[in-house]
């Protein structure tokens, strides 16, 4: 699972899901071009290249490994997390990177409150 499990009211997915959009993948030629498409939306190289992993070619060209349409019409489902949620025992790994802006003190604290065995 990638998503950490708390409300996210950052627009940062929808505008995310808002630039694959524009992409013209179709006409596409390589997974550059897709970046240089991208750019003026994502400028960070590294997050461009991580979006872009969900970009591969077929014999029929290029198209998403993610359901983008999908993703985009639910976007406020998929960055929000259930109310209410019962904590769970399960072995748990929370992996993030130490310069992460989307962990902070509260968000680990409700994140371990969730799964006490992390």
């Amino acid at each position: 699972v990638d998503m950490f499990p708390v409300h996210f009211s950052s627009r940062m997915l929808d505008d995310t899901c808002a630039a694959l959009s524009l992409i013209d993948v179709e006409g596409l030629t390589s997974r550059d071009e897709a970046s240089e498409q991208l750019a003026r939306q994502i400028p960070s190289q590294a997050e461009r290249n991580f979006i872009l992993s969900n970009l591969v070619r077929t014999k029929a060209g290029w198209k998403w490994r993610i359901n983008l349409p999908v993703i985009s019409d639910h976007v406020s489902n998929i960055r929000g997390y259930p109310e209410g949620t019962t904590p769970s025992d399960t072995p748990t790994l929370f992996a993030y990177g130490g310069n992460s802006d989307y962990m902070t003190p509260e968000r680990l604290e409700e994140a371990r409150r969730l799964f006490p065995n992390a």
